[in-house]
């Protein structure tokens, strides 16, 4: 049932308006909800699993609060992009998008890919009927329960091998997850597609490559030495969850774009908030009460990496 309700994955040319998968990308994975709520119940949820020791899951969630930043900036375009051109790169944005939904909301993923299944008060709210998901199986891709896959693995194994199939949809939980593992190994070593498939779902049958979020991605340019500075990247203080130290805190630079975050002091952060685009940055430096060298020294990396500039 899960696939009805997941409306299967976003396809390329489809109604949106009768899509459920495609609906739930339209009103969620949106710049404003990415760079709004999104991200606010991401926040919310960091400080609870942090509160509450659950470091494992923090981190996710940490990674999908920052990426919010890039992804709200090109979620837009990748939703067109996927729609009209069947984008490699904007499936990937999608993608990213789909799994941040998961984590803010609490939507489980579909039986295929990470696409979300909305719950019942979703499903009410609307009130309409939904398109069906395309039927399964689909051409090149096996479908088949974990344990009949270990028992005929070498069958399946060969159908990879001559091209039969491309990629393999396994199905329920494998009584031995040692020996499933091997299957999946040798089948991934066989077959790039079965990496995107296993990404993707169903929509990576219509991509021939599919890059990993930030890929390619360059580094902002760096910022013009001036008196006065203004920001072009944001900057936010969160737990630093790789110390150890319950209480310390890490601050990054995250960009409004394609960009990947930086790792930076909280004092950087708390100049790159400083500066507010009309007061000089030596009155900046010292209404944060740093000493003059070490203010130096954050607006030069905060220059270098392109997080402020000079006003014009």
């Amino acid at each position: 049932m899960s696939w009805e309700q997941s409306g299967g994955y976003p396809m390329p040319g489809a109604a949106r308006d009768e899509s459920i998968a495609w609906a739930v990308l339209d009103e969620l994975a949106t710049s404003e909800m990415i760079h709004g709520a999104v991200r606010e119940a991401l926040y919310v949820r960091l400080r609870s699993l942090v509160n509450d020791g659950e470091q494992a899951q923090a981190e996710g969630v940490l990674r999908a609060f920052l990426d919010c930043w890039s992804l709200g900036s090109i979620v837009d375009d990748a939703r067109r992009a996927w729609s009209e051109e069947a984008s490699p790169q904007a499936l990937t944005a999608l993608i990213r998008a789909a799994e941040i939904i998961q984590l803010a909301i609490g939507w489980p993923a579909g039986p295929a890919g990470p696409w979300p299944v909305p719950d019942a008060s979703w499903f009410s709210a609307k009130q309409q009927v939904w398109s069906q998901p395309p039927e399964r199986p689909m051409p090149g891709v096996g479908e088949v329960d974990a344990d009949q896959l270990v028992a005929e693995r070498a069958a399946w194994v060969h159908r990879i091998i001559t091209g039969e199939l491309s990629a393999v949809h396994v199905t329920g939980v494998p009584s031995d997850p040692g020996a499933y593992g091997l299957v999946m190994g040798e089948i991934r070593m066989e077959s790039t597609a079965q990496d995107r498939f296993e990404r993707a779902g169903f929509a990576a049958t219509h991509v021939a490559t599919l890059p990993t979020y930030g890929h390619g991605w360059n580094d902002p340019a760096p910022g013009q030495p001036g008196p006065v500075y203004m920001a072009v990247a944001d900057g936010v203080v969160v737990p630093a969850l790789d110390t150890g130290a319950p209480m310390a805190m890490v601050g990054w630079v995250l960009w409004p774009g394609p960009h990947r975050a930086r790792r930076v002091h909280p004092v950087a952060v708390a100049a790159l908030q400083g500066i507010d685009g009309t007061t000089p940055a030596a009155e900046v430096g010292e209404s944060l009460e740093i000493p003059k060298e070490r203010w130096t020294e954050i607006v030069g990396s905060l220059l270098a990496l392109g997080a402020i500039t000079t006003v014009v």
